[in-house]
């Protein structure tokens, strides 16, 4: 019996090492840094950008379908023909400098 639970002791000890690696490697994205970027017509549909930067980006006609924006600061950003269906904000500062906590 003693191969047994040494075999399992072992299978324990990987399981946890790798459990406790991957939790360590888990970490929050940096926030992107989008800034007076022009994204007009870009395709960011689905996209993580909660935290993110997008203070004065050009969005105009930008596809941001089921993008996650909370968070994001999008002060005097172009949002003008952007498709925003499904978008989620929470905590996001829209053009005009309010806090939008539509999807919270």
């Amino acid at each position: 019996m003693k191969p047994k639970r040494s075999v399992f002791v072992v299978v324990l000890c990987l399981f946890l090492m790798v459990g406790l690696s991957w939790e360590v490697g888990a970490s929050s994205p940096v926030p992107a840094d989008l800034s007076g970027q022009d994204l007009s017509g870009q395709d960011l549909s689905g996209q993580e950008l909660s935290r993110a930067n997008l203070s004065e980006a050009n969005l105009f006609g930008a596809n941001l379908k089921q993008a996650n924006l909370s968070g994001a600061d999008l002060t005097e950003a172009t949002l003008w023909k952007a498709d925003l269906t499904g978008t989620i904000f929470c905590g996001t500062r829209m053009p005009d400098g309010t806090t939008n906590n539509s999807g919270c």
